[in-house]
């Protein structure tokens, strides 16, 4: 008998409508397929840098779970982007934290 692995299917929430939407690896960005929404984690990371809220340790998390989204990780992507979110809100910078969260 072969072993069987079971999948996990993660949900992220579209920004705009809510529905779910999934990385689309041809755009390489997560897509929503009922509003057409684009939400691209490299620009997020864009974004927190131009604040000054990548240091090291969060520099890393985000690139990491660009990485694992690059390569169909999409669960240690997620847990990434939790992590960064959580450090974030701890330092007192909730608008970047909520911006990360918008992404799961």
């Amino acid at each position: 008998m072969g072993s069987e692995k079971m999948a996990t299917v993660l949900e992220y929430k579209c920004p705009c409508c809510g529905g779910a939407i999934s990385f689309d690896t041809d755009a390489q960005k997560m897509k929503c397929p009922f509003c057409d929404t684009e939400v691209d984690v490299e620009a997020v990371k864009n974004m927190l840098d131009r604040v000054g809220d990548l240091d090291g340790c969060n520099r890393d998390l985000i690139d990491n779970a660009i990485y694992c989204l690059n390569n169909g990780s999409s669960y240690r992507a997620e847990s990434s982007l939790r992590t960064l979110a959580s450090n974030l809100r701890h330092a007192g910078k909730s608008y970047s934290a909520e911006c990360v969260e918008r992404l799961l």
